[in-house]
């Protein structure tokens, strides 16, 4: 890949994949429990925030949750501002939880992420997005323990 953009655009389409084949795999779930949505666009009190993949994952009244994923292809690092950036949005848009799917970490961005306990950074170890398979044959999210802090 050539440009910043298109190697962020890869990212993204392998994350959505992976995602999307996750979700379709179960059968629990079925095209009207679960919406995902690319570049998502929301807005909040007149503030508008854009999430690389948007998951709602609604199984019934009272039982729905959304999960965020930012994805950054970068030769550098990421930093804590991109983390802090991220946990905010994840705030905002009142998400169960978010992914933030990167190459590689500064430690304060580390360090930012541990101090949100719905924010999970994951690590990208290969450049090639092809060929993508199913890792699991269904998908499971749950949380325990004390609520979420705000």
């Amino acid at each position: 890949m050539s440009t910043t953009q298109q190697k962020g655009s890869a990212l993204e389409g392998a994350v959505l994949t992976i995602e999307s084949a996750i979700l379709r795999a179960s059968p629990a779930y079925s095209d009207k429990a679960f919406k995902i949505k690319a570049r998502h666009i929301a807005t909040v009190d007149d503030v508008r925030h854009e999430v690389d993949i948007w998951v709602k994952v609604d199984l019934g009244p009272g039982y729905s949750s959304v999960f965020l994923f930012e994805c950054k292809n970068w030769s550098n690092k990421v930093e804590k501002n991109e983390v802090i950036i991220f946990s905010e949005k994840v705030r905002v848009l009142g998400a169960q939880r978010g992914f933030f799917v990167a190459r590689e970490y500064t430690k304060d961005a580390r360090a930012q992420a541990a101090l949100d306990t719905r924010v999970e950074l994951m690590d990208v170890e290969e450049e090639q997005f092809t060929d993508l398979h199913v890792p699991l044959a269904y998908h499971v999210l749950a949380s325990f323990g004390s609520p979420l802090r705000s």
